[in-house]
């Protein structure tokens, strides 16, 4: 069913990949970068309405990161392969699309979200499994970090691997009812006065 064009505001179009690029940092500005980075996805709340879930553990798997960049600033372990410097280069860019789609979120009327659930629920996978690239080309065992980062490492890799994309039965069953109400009125049929106030108690409009 169509959704009216005049039911939603004009919406700005999202940066693409290209729009965010690496700093050309030494290897200290870099981590440095990256610790802060991680630290402000960190401090975000995951987002409320919808997709708590993908905020959630996208945002836990960010400060789990920290602690690895905390620890080879603290250490002053040198990045000696420039497969690590390159790798932590790509990561900025994945954390930097990562606090967007965050922050962009967060920002989104209930409606535009919801209409662009399972895109959006998409986007979240598809950072994670560059995540996931990216952990597994990191040489975790040739650097000189202590036992407990080096198995931090490792999980936060297994569980960026076992992640599937996740949308609640629950918030598409709403887009439905949405969806259904929308075409109502676009065709002029008075929409049911329960099912219309449901909608907002779900919508907590």
């Amino acid at each position: 069913m169509a959704i009216p064009r005049q039911i939603f505001s004009p919406r700005k179009r999202r940066p693409s990949a290209m729009s965010f690029i690496s700093p050309k940092l030494t290897e200290l500005d870099l981590l440095h970068s990256l610790l802060h980075l991680t630290r402000e996805i960190s401090s975000l709340k995951p987002i409320q309405f919808l997709l708590k879930r993908n905020s959630y553990y996208i945002i836990r798997k960010t400060n789990l990161l920290s602690v690895l960049f905390e620890e080879l600033i603290r250490s002053s372990i040198p990045l000696s392969f420039q497969s690590v410097t390159l790798c932590f280069e790509e990561m900025y860019i994945v954390l930097q699309r990562i606090k967007t789609l965050i922050k962009d979120c967060s920002n989104e009327s209930k409606m535009a979200m919801l209409m662009q659930n399972e895109s959006i629920a998409d986007n979240f996978h598809k950072l994670t499994v560059d995540l996931s690239t990216l952990l597994d080309i990191f040489p975790v065992m040739e650097l000189e970090l202590s036992d407990d980062v080096r198995e931090l490492v490792i999980l936060i890799r297994k569980r960026c691997i076992e992640s599937k994309p996740f949308v609640d039965l629950k918030d598409n069953e709403l887009r439905h009812a949405v969806v259904m109400m929308l075409d109502h009125i676009k065709r002029e049929i008075v929409p049911d006065q329960s099912k219309l106030a449901d909608i907002f108690k779900r919508l907590e409009i």
